[in-house]
């Protein structure tokens, strides 16, 4: 039997010789998601302590919970 020295590694997006087929469609998936939460939805934080550290990342203590709801200029099908 043949065995493979390589470890398996996962492929990034736009990395190495072989570039996942789908990865102008993920991207492309996440950007309309985003948009139409940004656009179609109101946010609120729910909390009143957000307090958070930096390492080196900002990182809320309790997380950081949202609510979030439809604009009420948008109708949403």
């Amino acid at each position: 039997m043949r065995e493979f020295s390589r470890t398996r590694r996962p492929l990034i997006q736009r990395g190495g010789a072989r570039i996942c087929p789908g990865s102008d469609f993920a991207r492309i998936e996440t950007l309309v998601t985003i948009h139409y939460l940004v656009t179609r939805f109101k946010w609120k934080l729910c909390c009143l302590d957000n307090s958070f550290s930096r390492n080196p990342f900002p990182v809320f203590s309790d997380g950081m919970l949202i609510e979030i709801e439809p604009k009420d200029s948008v109708r949403i099908h």
